[in-house]
């Protein structure tokens, strides 16, 4: 990697590891120590606290009692949970049995209730915490390690400028190392593929269904000297071929990289470093700088449901695009050449698109128009 791009900055990187021979070995010195649990009994904190007497262990406990740190008139404790959750647009009426055996639409509606009261969100990090529960555990504690996977918005950078806007994170994914690395790649979240390709102005009576990320399924990370390719889609293409055509024509040492399957690779073969920016490449150009930003064991306070991962920890706080028009709604289109509008680049809400550029469903002047989708407004 140091061949590609070095870093002028190397505290914040960690020397190349390999992950699953280290919790391998880590998992081995824990081994000894008593298995922890939320219900610790007496007997193995003692064991863990290397205490014979009974009698030490009980004053030690009394010097720890939280009534200790109790006042006069202290508030009773309460259960903050509902004041946790989410409230809806309204309270959900009571759903008879016998409606729910007729009705598939109550059917349904149970089951969303049941997965609200399970669900809590936090307006601080943009994260919903699935209470247990909702799936079978099927994760031992401490037998697995979980990695951190910070994902940054592409941006623009002109080599040799002065100045340039760092980048920003997109979103932070947790996945677990036995993993495959499509796994990572179908929970990225990019604008670009989400949006409809092409010029839409002529006809926009027809919108098409189909989205970039169905028509250019594509994708590459490049981790460590090695291109992991998605080729899963009968229309996907290798973009390490021609990355490594052109490194060969320039006598560039990843002109002999290997290029491997990600639905092949698992992360815990993965050599990695901590801190170092790897790459995501999809939709031809798109690229994302990708960093693992943490690695440990699972422990018994996280989500030991399989199903569940990988889990989208948080994703960045950014404001919608509003209509350049009323600004009062929500951009869901980019009119661009138009040249009765004072912008060349203008987003504008869907009443004001068609009722400024057509009149009875006819086109008015000369533009380009292409949908634009808010990934906030489909999440």
């Amino acid at each position: 990697m140091e061949g590609v791009y070095s870093l002028t900055d190397k505290r914040f990187v960690h020397e190349k590891v390999d992950v699953k021979e280290y919790f391998k070995n880590y998992f081995k010195l824990l081994s000894p120590l008593p298995a922890f649990s939320s219900k610790m009994t007496k007997e193995v904190i003692m064991k863990f606290m290397s205490l014979t007497d009974k009698g030490d262990y009980d004053q030690l406990a009394s010097y720890c009692s939280l009534q200790k740190y109790c006042v006069p008139n202290e508030p009773k404790p309460f259960d903050a949970v509902p004041l946790l959750k989410r409230p809806g647009l309204y309270d959900p009426p009571m759903i008879t049995p016998d409606g729910e055996k007729k009705l598939k639409t109550l059917q349904l509606q149970v089951k969303r209730n049941d997965e609200q009261d399970n669900t809590i969100t936090s307006r601080y990090s943009n994260c919903k915490w699935k209470q247990k529960g909702m799936h079978i555990n099927d994760l031992k504690p401490w037998h697995q390690f979980i990695l951190v996977i910070k994902l940054y918005h592409p941006f623009k950078h002109v080599y040799g400028a002065r100045s340039h806007r760092p980048p920003r994170c997109s979103q932070e994914i947790m996945v677990l190392g036995s993993q495959t690395l499509d796994c990572l790649r179908d929970n990225i979240i990019c604008i670009n593929d989400l949006s409809y390709p092409g010029d839409l102005s002529e006809d926009i009576a027809s919108i098409p269904t189909t989205r970039a990320k169905d028509i250019y399924p594509s994708g590459l990370f490049f981790i460590e000297d090695e291109f992991y390719i998605d080729m899963r889609h009968p229309l996907s293409k290798d973009y390490s071929q021609s990355i490594k055509s052109w490194a060969k024509a320039r006598s560039l040492k990843i002109g002999s990289a290997k290029s491997i399957c990600m639905n092949e690779m698992t992360f815990d073969k993965l050599p990695l470093r901590l801190g170092y920016p790897y790459v995501f490449l999809h939709q031809g150009n798109c690229e994302h700088l990708i960093v693992f930003s943490d690695a440990r064991l699972l422990s018994p306070s996280d989500n030991l449901s399989k199903a569940d991962y990988p889990i989208m920890l948080s994703m960045s706080n950014q404001n919608s695009k509003y209509c350049m028009i009323c600004g009062h709604y929500m951009a869901r289109w980019i009119c661009q050449n138009n040249s009765r509008l004072p912008y060349n680049v203008c987003y504008m809400c869907d009443n004001c698109f068609k009722s400024f550029n057509y009149k009875k469903g006819k086109k008015i002047g000369n533009f380009v128009a292409y949908q634009y989708t808010d990934r906030f407004s489909i999440l």
